[in-house]
């Protein structure tokens, strides 16, 4: 018997092989039909091997009885095993390419979105309301999200609609955020993440279109969340919610009738419009990188109508835009109201997005079809993409672009000691053997990369697809509950009963998981932020970034044809550089070897974190390094000065940064260039050196503040607003009261300098020696190459400009355009204005220009000069961006303004250094701007804070006092002077702590701070101003800074002293020290005695305030005296019910608190309210 099975056995074995064969052969034919056709010649096998079986036992009926029947059920199911194993082998590549077309059309399917408003016409009841309802909704079935928006209820007629949205409510997921018992308004937030089950749930008809669904197991960024706003108040309230549904990385869709006019003003705040001092994080400005325009047909706006500003600061504050007007099918931003009554219109019916949904949005329709629903609105549909969202449409990891080491800090130590070993063994005797400085730099990289690898584990190359990450929080007890639910749920003897107590108790587990996670990971960050910050930042500021969509070979040609075009030949001699030679041979900074001294001065400034060079060595080997590698260093250094640069320390890597316009536009990136970093530690010991003697030697322009040592932006904000109040006073005394200014934007002013002309102006500056001849050689074979996702195109020359990324690029364009100031003041008639005796015609930061003139034919000669020297020195104006503002009093005509025969365009205000000038507005028409854009940075910090599941609320503080206050405070000692321009920024300090404490905005100001033992920020503002009067008192006095100082105070024939002129900025310091004892005519303030009385004065007003009863009794139970005035340390100690603790604290109403007599939370309540009553039973206060 066993032969015989052996023999049946070889005999299918042949025929499998057989039939494989003939698969293979027929592999182009398809292959849904080949799988078919397979699985049927399995069941003809199958059936063949029994009856082969039957025949082969009747012809041995001697054995048949000894053969056991199970035997042959398992030869016969084997046999079928591995038939279909086969089959599913060979069917595998159709079914793959099915599921890859499956895929490819579930890209091309639509979200859309329908918004109709619904009146209740008169005789109607309220079951036909229903009925017509469910009729619009059934008929557009076909669509993926339907959002129904009502006016609000206010009679029974309309409450039948609005049973409609309740239950409409109520059958969505459980990400809802909405109160049963409030009334119903006409906006509404909804989401769907796939549409393949759409068609499943047509039985639930409206419902169906808000329900969460998953696709295979992976939740993509769409969820079904949905948000009621009612009035105007209430964009502010709910901005919370909008925060919690963002910090969970979810995009939002607002869409209804908002009754809010927003004509075309701004809904968006960009903070990279902010100057780079202020170090804003990335994940703070998550907008995309271009927003189209936004057009609207009404035109019509009134900042008293409530809410029209409460959604444009919506918008602002939390990312949103307003999709009507900017999305194709709506360009013009059409009427959405039609009033049957007064014949008005309006566009108040909006849909507003989340940023991200901007690229996901592809048609926008406002249909006049009002007559046809009985109302006066039109409808608007919106057509998106539905996966375009989808995490799996994230940007590519970055290939390899570059020989890249991971470096750990925390093994600096066990580095310095094999980096000394590889030095001795094989750099040491390059030395020896007088090896160039190719071969000593390219061994010196090769010894720290080594070193690396010795002490610091490598990431491996990951290979095949990446493993499936799950929830941190999801341990071992979640899966064990997830396998029980699992096990009861299928279970065919399970009862329900049984399987909602299995599915209970998983949620319950996984619940409490999460909770236990979340505060673990709360306590871990605060450690962090008070023990290891560069740790903690480094989780904080993680952010993903879209890569530039431009294929790799497109910007190589791009960027190619931008530095590597060949410049024109310059003239014999430039225009005069604006300061003769003044150098000498006796310059020893021009000749002198590099100092030991030199060095460590400039391996101090790196930074830690800083993305390597092409060679991958970064500035954390250099600074952990040790004294060997900084002497190795020494002598490299040295040897190149005393050579040449080395060809290989020349090579950059460049990386395309969108600007703004179209993506595929290469026009609109600008290149940021990221060199080997001993060139960049070689080019700072340059810097250092050509900047002191430049400064030594007055070549610098007086008006250029940027890149040079002791300067700030403030000081030239604080400059222009000197010499706009002098002008305006000067009304008083017969002048014109006006400034004429020209704001100039150069085009790729860095980018464009002829290398040829830049040494020209050097020699005739005074530059030479081997600083000069150094210079030179670093540009002699100046390389780049692009990388992107794609990874490293191929290296190609740079002739054109200044080096990106090259700490000496600044200094070197600074000497380059400094010579326009002598080109001007040289210039007849150009009427610049003055600060004591000295004329200032222009103002400059690196390449932000100002040319100033006190008549505005001063300021056309002005711009004849700036014509004439740009063609001398090859640089192009950007007209576009090149505004004429005049500041005045009162907006009058003025004639028109014109460069090289183009009409200068004149604006009422300009973003000046990240700070906004009116022509005719004061100084807190920029703060508005600082306070929309600290208002956003609080709710970016906010998000990332919950993302991060970080809720202490004294690190939420130090976030906000790290991030946003800056922001709030930037330039602050120029406008804050005058306190009531500072109480706009304590406005959005106060709004945050309110938040954060989770109570109203009508709770008493003094109490809040109180309870955070903080104090106004016009205290802080106060010490940033007397700071910067003590450190512009100690400048020289041939800084306009010092001038413009002096100037406010003094007059014109000194020694004579007059009285400051009201209402500038002097006056207004003046003001404020004399209320503490102190003359700033005398010398330098003491500032910490100052802010100390203020903050003394602050808490005895807190103290004796008796004009409100809940202050009082606040100040009777926690803060009886100053001691008292600190932080509350329960809002870090409290666990669970803080907000309801806040609430009682706080004395804002009575709170019910269910927590277990006896427990911490209950005596901590009890030793807070020592003149409270307390219901041990009931828990209640």
């Amino acid at each position: 018997m066993d032969r015989l099975e052996e023999q049946l056995n070889s005999k299918i074995k042949e025929e499998v092989s057989r039939q494989v064969a003939v698969v293979v052969q027929q592999q182009h034919l398809d292959a849904q039909v080949e799988a078919q056709q397979l699985k049927e010649r399995v069941k003809q096998l199958e059936e063949r091997l029994e009856s082969t079986l039957t025949s082969s036992t009747s012809q041995t009926n001697t054995v048949k009885e000894n053969v056991q029947p199970q035997r042959r059920q398992q030869a016969v199911s084997g046999t079928s095993g591995q038939l279909e194993s086969v089959v599913r082998k060979l069917a595998e590549p159709a079914m793959q390419k099915q599921d890859q077309a499956d895929k490819e059309a579930r890209k091309k399917k639509e979200l859309n979105a329908i918004l109709r408003n619904f009146e209740s016409p008169e005789g109607d009841s309220p079951e036909d309301l229903k009925v017509a309802v469910d009729a619009l909704l059934s008929q557009k079935m076909e669509t993926a999200v339907i959002c129904v928006s009502a006016k609000r209820l206010q009679t029974k007629k309309d409450a039948a609609l609005g049973n409609v949205l309740v239950q409409f409510e109520k059958k969505t997921d459980k990400h809802t955020v909405f109160k049963a018992r409030a009334k119903l308004g006409g906006t509404s937030i909804g989401m769907d993440d796939d549409l393949t089950r759409l068609q499943q749930e047509r039985k639930n008809a409206a419902w169906a279109d808000f329900r969460a669904f998953r696709s295979q197991g992976i939740r993509t960024q769409w969820r079904a969340e949905k948000l009621f706003v009612l009035e105007g108040e209430n964009f502010v309230e709910h901005k919370n919610d909008i925060l919690q549904f963002q910090g969970r990385g979810a995009n939002i869709l607002i869409c209804g009738d908002m009754n809010a006019r927003t004509a075309e003003q701004d809904d968006y705040i960009r903070l990279s419009e902010l100057p780079p001092c202020l170090d804003v994080p990335d994940e703070a400005d998550d907008l995309p990188d271009y927003v189209q325009p936004r057009h609207n047909c009404d035109k019509i706006w009134d900042p008293s109508q409530t809410w029209g500003p409460e959604l444009l600061d919506l918008c602002k504050d939390t990312s949103l835009l307003i999709l009507n007007g900017r999305t194709p099918g709506d360009d013009t931003g059409k009427h959405t109201f039609v009033s049957k009554s007064c014949h008005g219109r309006s566009a108040i019916d909006y849909f507003v997005a989340s940023a991200h949904c901007m690229s996901a949005t592809v048609f926008l329709q406002v249909n006049e079809d009002a007559d046809d629903y009985c109302t006066d609105h039109h409808s608007v549909v919106l057509h998106m993409l539905c996966e375009a969202l989808s995490e799996s449409q994230s940007s590519a990891s970055p290939a390899s672009t570059a020989a890249r080491v991971r470096y750990d800090a925390q093994n600096a130590s066990a580095y310095q000691q094999h980096l000394t070993h590889e030095l001795s063994m094989h750099y040491v005797p390059l030395l020896w053997q007088d090896a160039d400085v190719d071969a000593l730099s390219t061994a010196l990289a090769e010894c720290a990369k080594t070193a690396v690898c010795e002490t610091t584990p490598q990431a491996c190359e990951r290979r095949g697809a990446p493993a499936r990450k799950s929830e941190p929080w999801y341990d071992q007890s979640c899966k064990d509950a997830y396998q029980h639910n699992k096990h009861v749920s299928q279970c065919p003897q399970s009862t329900a009963e049984q399987k909602k107590v299995a599915q209970t108790r998983y949620d319950s587990v996984t619940s409490r998981a999460k909770q236990i996670w979340m505060q673990r990971r709360n306590d871990e960050l605060v450690e962090k932020s008070n023990k290891d910050s560069r740790h903690f930042w480094k989780v904080y500021k993680t952010r993903k970034r879209d890569s530039c969509p431009v294929s790799l070979p497109e910007q190589k040609e791009a960027f190619q044809t931008l530095y590597g075009a060949q410049p024109a030949e310059p003239p014999q001699r430039p225009a005069a550089s604006g300061v003769s030679a003044t150098s000498s041979s006796d310059d020893e900074c021009m000749f002198a070897s590099i100092t030991a001294e030199e060095l460590h001065v400039c391996i101090k400034k790196l930074k830690r974190g800083k993305s390597p060079g092409i060679d991958g060595v970064s500035a954390d080997m250099i600074i952990d390094g040790g004294d060997l590698l900084h002497d190795c260093l020494l002598q490299l250094f040295n040897r190149m000065l005393a050579t040449s640069f080395p060809e290989c320390l020349s090579v950059g890597m460049i990386t395309a940064v969108f600007k703004s316009g179209e993506k595929s536009d290469m026009s609109n990136y600008r290149g940021i260039t990221v060199g080997p970093v001993f060139a960049k530690l070689f080019a700072m010991i340059i810097e250092r050196r050509l900047a002191s003697w430049a400064e030594e030697h007055g070549v610098k322009a007086r008006g250029q503040a940027g890149f040079r040592k002791n300067y700030r932006t403030t000081d030239n904000i604080f400059i222009l607003r000197s010499l706009i109040e002098k002008q305006k006073q000067a009304r008083q005394k017969g002048g014109s009261g006006k400034l004429y200014c020209c704001f100039v934007d150069f085009k790729k002013a860095f980018d464009t300098v002829p290398r040829a002309l830049l040494w020209q102006v050097l020699e005739d500056l005074g530059v030479q020696g081997r600083v000069l001849d150094i210079i030179k050689s670093m540009y002699a074979h100046d390389s780049a190459a692009v990388r992107t996702s794609e990874g490293l195109s191929e290296i190609f020359r740079c002739l054109m400009g200044v080096k990106q990324g090259c700490p000496l690029s600044p200094t070197l364009f600074g000497l380059y355009v400094d010579g326009l100031e002598k080109h001007l003041l040289e210039t007849a008639g150009i009427e610049a204005p003055e600060l004591c005796g000295i004329l200032v015609p222009l103002l400059l930061y690196a390449d932000d220009l100002i040319l100033m003139s006190t008549s505005p034919e001063g300021l056309q000669q002005q711009l004849d000069a700036l014509a004439s020297f740009c063609e001398q020195r090859q640089l192009t104006v950007n007209l576009s961006k090149t505004k004429v503002v005049i500041f005045e009093a009162r907006k009058s005509d003025c004639k028109e303004f014109v460069f090289n025969g183009t009409t200068v365009e004149r604006h009422d205000e300009y973003r000046y250094l990240g700070f906004v000038f009116h022509a005719t507005k004061n100084m807190a028409y920029g703060v508005e701007y600082l306070v929309a854009a600290a208002k956003k940075a609080v709710h970016a910090m906010r998000r990332r804070c919950i993302s991060l599941h970080l809720s202490d609320p004294a690190t939420i503080c130090k976030l906000f006092d790290i991030l946003v206050l800056p922001i709030l405070s930037y330039s602050c000692e120029v406008w804050a002077v005058n306190p009531k321009v500072g109480a706009k920024a304590e406005l959005v300090h106060r709004q945050f702590l309110k938040q954060l404490l989770g109570v109203r905005k009508s709770t008493t100001n003094q109490i809040v701070l109180a309870e955070f033992g903080r104090f106004p920020l016009q205290i802080h503002f106060w010490q940033q101003i007397l700071r910067y009067h003590n450190r512009v008192r100690a400048l020289p006095n041939n800084r306009l800074d010092k001038l413009a100082l002096i100037d406010g105070f003094w007059d014109s024939n000194p020694p004579h002293r007059v009285e400051a002129l009201s209402g500038n900025w002097r006056s207004d310091v003046r003001r404020f020290t004399d209320t503490h004892g102190q003359q700033i005519v005398y010398g330098d303030l003491d500032i910490s005695i100052i802010v100390e009385r203020e903050k003394a004065r602050w808490v005895e007003d807190f103290l004796f305030d008796t004009d409100h009863s809940s202050l009082q009794l606040y100040r009777t139970v926690y803060k009886a005296d100053h001691s008292d005035y600190q932080y509350s340390q329960y809002l870090s100690t409290v666990r669970c019910a803080l907000s309801p603790l806040v609430t009682l604290r706080l004395f804002i109403r009575p709170v019910t608190l269910n927590l277990p007599p006896g427990s911490e939370l209950v005596e901590l309540v009890l030793s807070s309210h020592k003149h409270t009553k307390f219901n041990r039973a009931s828990n209640d206060v």
